[in-house]
This record gives C-alpha cells, sequence and structure tokens, in this order.
C-alpha cells in the first residue's frame, strides 16, 4: 500500500525537510569529539561519570517545529517520527556505551563498529524520510521505526 499524499505548501514542506536534516547530522555527527564539549562530570567513589548534553540538541527541533504549522499533517507526522529517530538514536548509544565495557581493545573495535552501522542506518532513514516528505509530500513511514508514530 503506498504512502498517503497530503496537500502541503513549500514552507510545511521545508519544515519537514530541515527537521530531518537536523536529526541526520545530530545523529552522524554526534560522535565526532568536536561536538562533545559540554560536558558535566567527576568521580564519585571509585568510579568515573559525565553528561554529555550535545543528545539533547538532536531533539529540539522535532520538539519544535509542529509550533511552526500546528495545523500541518504533514509537519506534525513527520516531526514525530523525526523524533523518534532521534530517541532511537540515543537509546542505541546509550545501549552500545556498554559494549565498550569489554575488556581489552575487543570493546573498542565491536563498539565502534556497532555504533557506526547504527549513524549510518538512522541517518540513512532520516534523508529519506526527509527527501520523500518534501518531494512527494508523502506520510512516508520509515522501516522499523515507523511503526511506532501515529497519525
Amino acid at each position: 500500500m503506498p504512502p498517503p499524499v497530503v496537500e502541503a505548501d513549500e514552507y510545511e514542506r521545508t519544515i519537514t525537510l530541515v527537521t530531518y536534516i537536523w536529526v541526520a547530522l545530530g545523529v552522524a555527527l554526534l560522535e565526532n569529539p568536536v561536538f562533545q564539549m559540554a560536558y558535566f562530570g567527576g568521580y564519585y567513589g571509585s568510579f568515573y561519570f559525565n553528561l554529555h548534553l550535545g543528545g539533547l540538541a538532536i531533539l529540539l527541533l522535532p520538539l519544535f517545529a509542529p509550533k511552526a504549522q500546528p495545523n500541518s499533517q504533514l509537519v506534525r507526522f513527520h516531526a514525530k517520527q523525526a523524533l523518534v529517530i532521534a530517541i532511537a538514536f540515543l537509546v542505541v548509544q546509550f545501549l552500545l556505551g556498554f559494549v565498550y565495557m569489554i575488556p581489552g581493545y575487543g570493546g573498542i573495535f565491536l563498539g565502534g563498529i556497532l555504533m557506526g552501522a547504527a549513524q549510518i542506518f538512522l541517518a540513512y532513514l532520516a534523508v529519506t524520510a526527509g527527501l520523500r516528505a518534501f518531494f512527494n509530500r508523502e506520510l512516508f513511514r520509515v522501516p522499523v521505526i515507523g511503526g511506532m508514530v501515529g497519525q
């Protein structure tokens, strides 16, 4: 069954594309050390902890995009889907952080490979959905994640 097509002007389509590009760039570049400047951390007992606030920036545009066009079905649907993609990336990043705890270099290599694959996959989903929303005005549900988004 083909995805539904809705009426949307250029402004609505541009909002959806910019939202997806924001999420795709955040997913692709978040692991880059240049973007990991905001750290809060310290020692608690014998454990070192830190909090990286850069991941929360990915969530900003999908949260506020529907405010620009509150009556647009295209913007609402795709903002929700971009938000789910961003949250999925943050969850995957958190879970793959445990892989780095494997002793030796195995955890670093395995974690790096899995994180890179997750980044490529989720950035691809965001770009694909953004382009289909912009050019075709479709309410396209991305594979794996799109089923979590309601109309």
